[in-house]
C-alpha cells in the first residue's frame, strides 16, 4: 500500500511536467510554421496587344523573379474591350492599359491605382507627298483608326489649336482594321496622308522609301501644353489594390523590374525587336528594332506624371465626357510610391 501511493504523486507530477513542457514549448512550434509571407503568389500581369506588350517584352520573355514564392504569369491581350473586361473581373493583377482606360474604370469603382505612365504617345502624321507643316494639311483628307479614342481627340485638339477645323478645314477618314488597314490603304495610294503609330511606320517604310514623317505628334503636344515630358501619357499601368495593400514589396519589385526593362528595351533595340518578333504579338524583328525610339518609351511614376495625366484627362473630358468615365479622376487614382 505504500508503495501505490508513493507512486501516485511521481506519476502526478510527470503529468503536470510534460502539461506545462507541452504549453512552454507549443509558441516555438508555432513560429515555426509557414508564414503568410512563404505562401506562394501566382501573379497575372497582362498588356493589351501592341506598343504596351512591346514595353515588356523583356518580362514577357525572361520572366524577372519578383520575389521568393513569387510567380508570375504574363499574357498578350488582343483588344482593349478584353482587358477592360479582365480588369473589371479581377483577373488581373498587374495591366498596362490606355491610360483614359484606367480613369473610366477608377471612376466606375473598379479598385485598381495607377501606378505610373509608360507609352508617351507613339503617332506620327505621314505623307507620300512633300508636306511641310500643319498648314499644309488644309483642304487634304488624313487617314485615321481608332475614333472616338485618345488619338482621335488628341490628333482633333491639335488641328485646332493650330488653326484648322476638323472635318471643315481637313477631313478625316476612319478606317477599321487598326494601324494595319492605314498602313495597307498607304501602301497601295489609296491616302496620301494618315496618322500612323509607331512601329507599324517603321513597317512601312520599309517597303515605301520615299514616306515623309510631315509631324510628330507628341512634340506638337509639348509645344501646345509645356509637359516637361515630350508626348501625351498614352499607356498606363494598373495595378490591383489588394496586391498594393497585401504584399507592397512584391509591387515595388515589380516596378524595380519594369524600369530596367524599358531602359533595356530602349538601348538594346535589335534584341528587343527579336524578343518582340518571338514573342508572336505580329512584329517582325527588324521593323520592330527601328520602330522602339519612336515609340516613345520611358517609366514615369504616378506622381511625376500626374500633372501630364490630368492635362490629357481634361482634355479628354472636354470632348467627350464618357472616354474618362464622366469626370477627371480625383487624387485617389494615383499610387504613391
Amino acid at each position: 500500500m505504500k508503495k501505490k501511493l508513493f507512486g501516485q504523486p511521481i506519476f502526478i507530477l510527470f503529468t503536470l511536467a510534460l502539461f506545462l513542457a507541452c504549453i512552454f514549448f507549443s509558441p516555438i512550434r508555432a513560429a515555426s510554421a509557414p508564414s503568410s509571407e512563404s505562401t506562394p503568389l501566382h501573379l497575372n500581369i497582362g498588356a493589351v496587344f501592341g506598343v504596351s506588350t512591346l514595353s515588356m517584352v523583356k518580362m514577357f520573355t525572361e520572366k524577372p523573379p519578383l520575389g521568393d514564392h513569387v510567380s508570375a504569369k504574363y499574357q498578350v491581350i488582343t483588344s482593349p474591350d478584353q482587358v477592360a473586361a479582365k480588369t473589371i473581373s479581377g483577373e488581373l493583377d498587374i495591366v498596362m492599359i490606355a491610360s483614359n482606360l484606367g480613369a473610366k474604370l477608377y471612376n466606375k469603382g473598379v479598385p485598381y491605382t495607377l501606378a505610373g505612365a509608360m507609352v508617351w504617345g507613339n503617332l506620327y502624321v505621314v505623307s507620300s507627298v512633300k508636306l511641310k507643316g500643319w498648314e499644309d494639311l488644309r483642304g487634304r483628307t488624313i487617314f485615321m483608326h481608332a475614333r472616338g479614342l485618345t488619338p482621335d481627340f488628341v490628333f482633333q485638339s491639335l488641328l485646332r489649336e493650330n488653326g484648322l477645323e476638323p472635318q471643315k478645314d481637313v477631313t478625316l477618314k476612319y478606317l477599321s482594321g487598326g494601324p494595319q488597314a492605314l498602313a495597307m490603304s498607304f501602301l497601295g495610294g489609296k491616302s496620301a496622308v494618315s496618322i500612323m503609330p509607331e512601329p507599324m511606320v517603321a513597317k512601312v517604310k520599309l517597303r515605301k522609301k520615299d514616306t515623309n514623317i510631315v509631324l510628330d505628334l507628341q512634340q506638337e503636344w509639348q509645344k501646345t501644353t509645356g509637359s516637361q515630358h515630350k508626348g501625351f501619357p498614352q499607356g498606363a499601368l494598373l495595378i490591383k489594390n489588394e496586391l498594393i495593400e497585401k504584399h507592397p514589396e512584391v509591387v515595388e519589385a515589380f516596378l524595380t523590374e519594369y524600369e530596367k526593362s524599358i531602359a533595356w528595351m530602349n538601348a538594346n533595340t535589335e534584341a528587343a525587336g527579336k524578343y518582340a518578333e518571338e514573342l508572336g504579338i505580329g512584329m517582325k524583328a527588324k521593323p520592330a528594332a527601328m520602330g522602339i525610339p519612336g515609340c516613345n518609351l520611358s517609366y514615369v511614376d504616378a506622381a511625376d506624371a500626374q500633372k501630364e495625366l490630368n492635362t490629357l484627362f481634361t482634355t479628354l473630358h472636354n470632348y467627350n465626357p464618357k472616354a474618362v468615365g464622366g469626370k477627371v479622376p480625383d487624387e485617389g487614382l494615383y499610387y504613391k510610391r
